[in-house]
């Protein structure tokens, strides 16, 4: 069944504001002690139950609905009834119900609640880094790692602060709505707060958004942020990447890191090597039992001392078998033929994100692969 792209008319705009209003709030408040909080979901809801366009599905409705039931089926019978079920069912519900939300959002509600978060997670995180520069104490949500990390802003953890910026930031420059040099920094400038390298290795897509002025402006911004904060010993990007490459300097393998090395073998298993059984359900071993097993034939990489998969592309494929690559697919094909400028580019950072933690279920991954609909 072919996965058209013909939506209705928008959802009305009182329900579409509460939508918009809550992304910055994502993570927080906190009502379960997860990184996943209800809040975009509950909203998402909102809008689908009392929009009479709601009834109104298209084809690649449907085809997702029965993608995602063989997926729950799928994880069903590798995890059985337990804690893990209950998380993969959270995010196919979350997908299914973005899936059908957000491509019918006005564009331009989208581009205001982006803008809302990159200037929320910019004050917040800012003030995070000027309260660890002055050495005074302060606690910190998320997972912070002082000298070794910069801050999660509002996101639960660092990574992800840096990564939701970017991606806000480039469904910006690539909507219809005009993007402030301002914006521009402040996302840039969350980028280096973070102190994540995969937020900064995905923020180089954005120069193909970019004219040659807007590449050289980008780039003078990055080096005018760099030059404020790199007398700090505690600027958190430049400390982690001095870290990696000391280690090379010093002929230490780059996997001798551990987060690099847990991402990488995640990604080399559940994407490559474990592949196979992944797709065809013929394993039902837990992920790290099975991870373990893997690593533990070789002495590249260290076990797995939980459950958690580190790339959502993973996890979609290992929970949700042949069920969960289609899914994936089905969102970069979706993603490419909604239109716009660059729609390759698009599919290249939603893919890159995807090899991250970022979700099919995060709502900042679907507004970016699915909220520039063109008219």
């Amino acid at each position: 069944m072919a996965l058209v792209i013909a939506y209705p008319r928008s959802f009305s705009a009182p329900f579409a504001v509460l939508f918009i209003a809550a992304l910055p709030f994502a993570y927080y408040p906190k009502l379960f002690p997860t990184d996943t909080q209800l809040w975009p979901l509950l909203t998402s809801l909102l809008v689908l139950a009392m929009s009479r366009q709601s009834r109104q599905l298209t084809q690649g409705d449907i085809a997702l609905l029965l993608l995602a039931a063989g997926a729950f089926c799928s994880s069903l019978y590798r995890l059985g009834f337990s804690e893990g079920l209950l998380r993969f069912s959270y995010k196919l519900l979350a997908f299914t119900v973005l899936w059908i939300v957000v491509p019918r959002l006005q564009e331009d509600l989208l581009a205001r609640g982006m803008k809302l978060l990159i200037f929320l997670w910019f004050i917040v995180g800012a003030s995070q880094s000027l309260l660890v520069l002055l050495g005074l104490e302060v606690d910190i949500p998320g997972r912070y790692v002082p000298g070794r990390s910069g801050v999660p802003s509002l996101a639960p953890e660092p990574s992800l602060y840096g990564l939701i910026s970017v991606l806000a930031l480039h469904f910006l420059l690539l909507s219809r709505q005009p993007v402030s040099p301002v914006y521009t920094l402040m996302a840039f400038a969350n980028v280096i707060l973070s102190g994540s390298v995969l937020a900064g290795m995905m923020a180089g897509f954005l120069l193909f958004a970019f004219g040659w002025r807007g590449r050289l402006l980008a780039g003078l911004g990055l080096f005018a942020i760099a030059l404020l904060l790199i007398t700090s010993t505690e600027l958190p990007l430049l400390g982690r990447l001095q870290a990696v490459l000391g280690n090379l300097g010093n002929g230490q393998f780059l996997l001798s890191d551990f987060s690099i090395n847990q991402r990488l073998g995640h990604l080399f298993f559940t994407l490559w090597f474990g592949l196979p059984q992944a797709l065809l359900m013929t394993d039902q071993s837990s992920f790290q039992e099975a991870y373990n097993a893997w690593a533990a034939s070789g002495a590249l990489f260290y076990p797995s001392n939980s459950d958690f998969i580190l790339t959502s592309a993973g996890e979609m494929i290992f929970l949700g078998g042949i069920f969960g690559l289609l899914i994936l697919v089905s969102l970069l094909g979706a993603s490419y033929r909604i239109g716009g400028p660059m729609p390759l580019l698009r599919v290249i950072v939603v893919a890159f994100a995807m090899l991250t933690q970022l979700g099919i279920s995060s709502v900042f991954l679907m507004i970016y692969a699915l909220g520039s609909r063109r008219s």
